[in-house]
């Protein structure tokens, strides 16, 4: 559990290998500076492979920017998370950095609510990309946001499940 970090980021992580999180929880954290303070980022974007980041039963809540920033060169795999009430977006995910068309997987319970000048979930791949189970409401960005456009060889997106967006600004 990470709460009221402050200055810099409350959990970085930065490898060009694998990134695993399991059960970890980051809240109120906030920036006694300039800028605003993402929850945690984890970002293995810089490996020529393709390293993969899993979240499983993460908590983001009331950061001060963005509950959780992922940056990946792999596979994303998202297992039941809960990103709520940042002052910025839920969660911002972006591996388009892989060499090849690589997938985003989201599953389990997905919560991103009320997050405020942002997007309850943004994702941006080139790979296939898939959301299930999601509950996206009161953000003051789009509630699911998901650009999958530069893949080379036509990946979709898949929304299965059930599925709530609600009173989204966008």
């Amino acid at each position: 559990i990470v709460t009221n970090a402050v200055d810099d980021s409350a959990l970085l992580v930065e490898t060009a290998g694998n990134i695993q999180l399991d059960r970890v929880k980051v809240k109120d954290s906030r920036n006694n500076g300039d800028g605003a303070r993402t929850g945690a980022t984890l970002d293995n974007s810089s490996s020529s492979i393709a390293s993969s980041v899993t979240v499983n039963n993460g908590i983001f809540e009331n950061n001060e920017g963005d509950g959780l920033r992922i940056y990946s060169a792999g596979v994303v795999t998202i297992t039941s998370i809960a990103a709520d009430g940042n002052d910025e977006g839920g969660v911002i995910i972006d591996n388009s950095f892989a060499v090849s068309d690589q997938p985003v997987t989201l599953s389990g319970s997905q919560g991103y609510n009320n997050n405020g000048n942002g997007p309850g979930l943004q994702v941006v791949s080139n790979g296939f990309v898939t959301i299930s189970n999601v509950i996206a409401s009161a953000n003051a960005g789009d509630g699911v946001s998901i650009d999958n456009r530069g893949s080379a060889s036509g990946q979709g997106v898949l929304v299965a499940g059930t599925n709530t967006f609600n009173d989204n600004a966008n």
